[in-house]
């Protein structure tokens, strides 16, 4: 940790792959079981060990795409039934961080493998992947560039071998533990679903917010006195960010409908029995940084710097990886420093992946290739595009300022 102090200044975010962040939270899990499922330490002990008790059966795991810790609070600065709610059921409320890049690809692989991007190999929305030749949108695991016709999986690409890592599933079905999630009908089956959910007991699909928690219910009661992982996934934030940004009020409307209708339509509807033994944990895959359109930086009209480069930047907006044509690393370096530094900062990719940005432990054999040579850590409200937006997205992340970086842990217990 103490190398990657030195290279990130404030007021960006260090990654606390130490105990203090989402990647902790596979093994948190384990712990509650007693079963090793990742390479990293759990979250510290004061985030979850009060709650333990009698022991814990069931964890129901709500999954929230896009909510900061920072908005967040402002949401419940206005929702006194929410902030009343969470002190009667005795909640612990703290932030953690992200991993890096804060970006849902690389988050959602973490917490469902157990181990970090340096060593699952996801590490950004679209990944420059040498083995294919092309530049590929993570989340589809389709070319990042319309018209590029490149599928990966019917390509050939085995979820096993591109993720050569165990799931999380995997590794508690091989202790008796059945792990249960619920996402999209949109998403059910997509390419990078396929990837995290390997050796899942069952992926539920469901149509919209009433029928998730209808569904959970459900599987909440019929799993009585069972060990089991209970999840769903909830994206609506992120897409309400990205369309509007994350400041509006409709935000609040979200926040307020989300949580009302996860209090009124499963919380309190379980029975007696269903909540014996159950711990909720309510979490973010990252948060969302408002982009301002006269801070957005078009790679075009930086043609010099454009020049240096071998391929298009890859990564995340607010994350961008510049992979340099051959003898140009300083070039771009200092193109950045001297006429970019108002917008990013600017890390040596190797420098950075050895003091642990992507996490701790042996690198992915393919990750130095994929975060190229230059690791850029956009400002706030700036980020890089390849050429100008028609509707350029109002809230991005990626990056590692507090609004993005930092998101709830929330966790108590039903019974």
């Amino acid at each position: 940790m103490r190398l990657l102090d030195a290279l990130i200044p404030a007021p960006f975010v260090v990654p606390r792959y130490d105990g203090r962040s989402i990647a902790n939270i596979p093994a948190t899990f384990g712990a509650l079981w007693d079963v090793p499922v990742s390479p990293l330490p759990p979250l510290a002990t004061e985030l979850w060990e009060p709650l333990v008790g009698n022991g814990v059966d069931r964890v129901l795991f709500i999954l929230l795409d896009a909510v900061g810790w920072h908005r967040m609070g402002r949401a419940l600065a206005q929702d006194k039934s929410t902030t009343r709610w969470l002190a009667r059921a005795g909640a612990i409320v703290e932030p953690i961080t992200s991993i890096f890049p804060s970006t849902t690809a690389a988050a959602l692989t973490t917490i469902w493998t157990g181990t970090p991007p340096a060593q699952h190999g996801i590490v950004g929305y679209t990944l420059w992947l040498r083995e294919f030749g092309v530049v590929v949108q993570m989340i589809e695991l389709q070319g990042a560039r319309r018209g590029l016709g490149a599928d990966l999986l019917a390509a050939g690409l085995d979820p096993a071998s591109f993720v050569p890592v165990p799931t999380l599933a995997q590794r508690l079905s091989a202790a008796g533990i059945s792990l249960v999630v619920l996402i999209g009908a949109d998403i059910h089956g997509s390419g990078l679903s396929r990837l995290h959910f390997r050796g899942t007991e069952r992926v539920i699909p469901y149509a919209g917010l009433g029928d998730c928690l209808a569904i959970l219910r459900a599987v909440l009661e019929e799993s009585q006195g069972k060990r089991a992982l209970l999840a769903a996934y909830w994206p609506s934030f992120d897409t309400l960010s990205h369309l509007h940004g994350p400041e509006v009020t409709n935000w609040d409307a979200e926040w307020r409908v989300v949580t009302t209708a996860l209090r009124d339509v499963l919380l309190h509807e379980l029975s007696p029995a269903a909540r014996r033994r159950t711990l909720v944990v309510i979490t973010a895959d990252h948060g969302h940084n408002t982009v301002q359109e006269e801070r957005l930086v078009v790679l075009e009209r930086h043609q010099e710097l454009a020049d240096a480069l071998l391929i298009e930047p890859t990564g995340d907006s607010r994350a961008p990886y510049l992979h340099v044509r051959n003898g140009h690393r300083d070039v771009a370096r200092h193109y950045v420093e001297e006429h970019l530094h108002q917008a990013f900062h600017v890390l040596d990719s190797e420098e950075a992946l050895h003091a642990g940005l992507w996490g701790p432990g042996a690198p992915m054999p393919e990750v130095p290739f994929r975060v190229g040579d230059l690791v850029l850590l956009a400002r706030d409200g700036y980020a890089l595009e390849h050429s100008p937006r028609t509707m350029p997205m109002r809230g991005r992340h990626g990056g590692l300022l507090p609004d993005e970086a930092l998101v709830p842990w929330i966790a108590f217990r039903l019974d």
